[in-house]
């Protein structure tokens, strides 16, 4: 705990030795209909000592305390999680903390705590990359991070908001940088930190926004941390999940989990999911410690060793590694394999109460200290089990004159099971596959958010379908990409997915657009980017090369093995170097035969942004006299729009039954306005059966968002 600052902090004295600073505040208000004050007054640069200042009539800046409510709920979750007679020590421990994090934190920083509005990233395009081979200059030439400003006219041409860069802090890449061997340093291949303060300072002149992984669940084998704990070193010992005894275990596959292991611990048994049953037999990995077998254990490869959270100089470390990056001016945190950090016996390790616990206290510490950032979960669960970690809408009264709407876990989560069915309903040409997910999934807090994604740095995921759609998605996918753990998912790109076929893939970038939550586009997918097999056999070659540094009974791969190899991730054909030049050539040559995906997917962008209904609106599902036509309404405050899209190779021409309100605005009209043509679409309406009806003509795979 040495890297704590020693600051004697108490709350009652701090007040009496500061009489101009507010009085506690005690309201605490859990509404999701709350609104946000509209007083943003703006700190002058003389206040930069202050934290959320205000300017009252005097003239004289003030500071508030750390709002009561931020303060019961971590206080609340540290009881949770380390028990009661902990509660006071791990508290005190976690407010010298926060003390610190707002003491370091700069004054363009709080200037924003205090004026961005609370809800800013619900209208936000989140582009994902990898920083060393998104935009690079040549073949073998991966980027730093002294590279990529040269993007950043490209970005915001194409229209993207926030830049969400994969993790690039020190890592020996055995997992594309999710293994990390140091939290608070950037890796030295893309120039350091140095580098990285530099590329952020150009980032946010242009106006751009950063995403980046807080890696929490897990580090590299090759952390320091880890490499104490082989060394014997018992306080890092306690800094992961360990065991001087293998558990009696039973391995079989589950037609809907895939690979699972039974630990019989004790009276209990643990049913766990193995995530890469190629790489591992089970979660646990033997190493010697002080002349004796300890092991370790993991989630997903045996060179990433979990944490433990239960330990609190771990969860300081973790809070002090938040503080690092929040104060360098991140403004999403992605965290990441998020369900899985608590693990007990007798349970699938997934989704425990202690993890939520865990989460509330991250997240109240950060709206304590950089109330300009929010969380994203990633967590690969069904909704009603990604319901939870949004936690509740509440109001923070950070100031006198600034109240925010926030929920008090994550803002923001992935839903993972929107992608199957999308791709589900486009390859059968059936809205119904859409429908059947949208129905499972509950109702969210008002200030929370969906980021939504056709495809990531990761496989399709098949594991939230039922098996019969999984099958149906694989059998159709799988020719066109590469088998991912065994049936539950599919490595490949969209475009090699779709067929190249320009048509397709703008059909199912506009089912994307529409849906409600924030979208996210994996850098290359824009430009119809294809498979990558040369960068996967050569990440799956540098894979066995770690593992030969260890186990000199290794011998290296054949080259015609490489795919069929325990070193093979079929994830990693969707990613890998794309040059600079093809970005902006693509972009701007309206002749090259890959233009028409990229000027599809701007003109979606542009077209939400200019219609408050896309980001804000209300989702209502229209019924319509063919199944292969997905539509519904985005209605919002003061627009609604009518999202077409046929998903269909053939021509169709379609009745949709409207509300009787919506029908009122158009009763009589002829034509309505498509916001993605900027053209008007020619339609008839009438009343049949009761029913108010809009008939159109739809081209093969044509959408259309019609605005009334």
């Amino acid at each position: 705990m040495s890297f704590i600052p020693k600051i004697n902090f108490n709350i009652e004295s701090f007040y009496k030795k500061n009489n101009d600073f507010e009085k506690p505040i005690n309201k605490i208000a859990f509404t999701a209909h709350s609104k946000q004050s509209d007083k943003t007054d703006v700190p002058s640069q003389n206040t930069q000592q202050a934290y959320f200042p205000y300017i009252p009539k005097t003239g004289r800046v003030k500071e508030t305390q750390i709002p009561i409510q931020l303060q019961e709920e971590m206080r609340s979750a540290i009881r949770n999680i380390y028990g009661k007679n902990k509660e006071e020590e791990v508290f005190e421990n976690v407010l010298k903390i926060v003390k610190s994090a707002r003491a370091e934190r700069s004054f363009e920083l709080k200037k924003e705590d205090y004026s961005r509005p609370a809800d800013w990233y619900k209208k936000e395009v989140i582009y994902m990359f990898y920083p060393d081979q998104f935009g690079v200059n040549g073949k073998n030439k991966p980027n730093q991070f002294k590279d990529l400003p040269k993007m950043f006219d490209y970005i915001k041409d194409f229209g993207a908001t926030t830049l969400y860069i994969t993790p690039f802090f020190d890592s020996p890449m055995g997992d594309g940088g999710f293994d990390v061997s140091n939290l608070k340093d950037v890796r030295k291949d893309l120039g350091g930190i140095s580098q990285f303060d530099k590329f952020l300072t150009k980032a946010r002149d242009k106006g751009l926004k950063i995403q980046a992984d807080l890696v929490l669940n897990h580090v590299s084998n090759q952390h320091e941390w880890f490499q104490k704990a082989l060394a014997g070193d018992k306080k890092y010992l306690d800094y992961f999940i360990h065991s001087d005894k293998m558990p009696q275990f039973t391995r079989y596959t589950d037609k809907q989990k895939g690979v699972v292991v039974d630990y019989q611990e004790g009276k209990s048994v643990s049913k766990r999911r193995l995530m890469f049953p190629t790489a591992s037999e089970h979660h646990y990995e033997e190493h010697i410690v002080n002349g004796k077998k300890e092991y370790f254990y993991h989630t997903f490869y045996p060179f990433q060793p979990d944490l433990n959270w239960k330990n609190p100089e771990l969860m300081y470390e973790v809070l002090d590694t938040c503080k690092f990056w929040a104060n360098k001016g991140i403004d999403v945190f992605r965290l990441d394999a998020l369900p899985f950090y608590v693990k007990e016996k007798g349970t699938s390790g997934e989704n425990l109460k202690k993890t939520h616990e865990i989460v509330k206290l991250v997240s109240s510490f950060m709206q304590a200290t950089a109330p300009r950032s929010v969380l994203i979960a990633e967590a690969c669960m069904w909704p009603k089990d990604i319901r939870p970690y949004f936690g509740e809408d509440r109001i923070v009264q950070i100031s006198k004159n600034k109240e925010i709407e926030r929920t008090n876990k994550m803002q923001m989560a992935y839903n993972f099971p929107y992608m199957p069915a999308m791709w589900s309903s486009v390859l059968t040409e059936d809205s119904r596959h859409f429908w059947k997910a949208y129905n499972k999934t509950p109702e969210i807090p008002e200030s929370a958010a969906w980021s939504i994604f056709s495809r990531c740095h990761d496989e399709l995921t098949l594991e939230m379908v039922d098996i019969k759609t999984r099958k149906n998605i694989y059998d159709k996918l799988v020719p066109k990409g590469a088998k991912f753990r065994e049936g539950l998912g599919i490595g490949g790109r969209l475009a090699n997915f779709l067929d190249n076929d320009q048509k397709k893939i703008g059909l199912l970038n506009s089912v994307m657009f529409s849906l409600p939550g924030v979208p996210v586009v994996y850098y290359g997918d824009e430009i119809g980017a294809n498979n990558n097999w040369d960068y996967a056999k050569e990440c799956a070659k540098n894979r066995q090369g770690f593992k030969l540094k260890n186990d000199s009974a290794q011998e290296p791969l054949d080259e015609s093995k490489i795919v069929e190899s325990e070193f093979f991730d079929s994830r990693e054909i969707n990613r890998g170097p794309i040059n600079s030049k093809d970005f902006y050539k693509i972009s701007n040559d309206s002749q090259n035969p890959k233009h028409e995906i990229y000027e599809n997917i701007k003109n979606l962008i542009n077209a939400r942004k200019q219609n408050p209904a896309m980001t804000d609106g209300k989702l209502i599902k229209v019924d319509t006299s063919k199944n292969n036509v997905f539509s519904f309404i985005k209605k919002g405050k003061a627009q609604e729009i009518l999202v077409l899209n046929n998903l269909s190779n053939k021509a169709s021409s379609v009745k949709i039954n409207l509300p009787e309100e919506t029908a009122q605005k158009i009763t009589g009209s002829k034509t309505l306005f498509n916001l993605l043509t900027k053209k008007e679409k020619q339609i008839t309406t009438n009343i049949q059966d009761n029913k108010h009806q809009l008939q159109i003509e739809l081209e093969p795979y044509e959408s259309a968002w019609l605005s009334f």
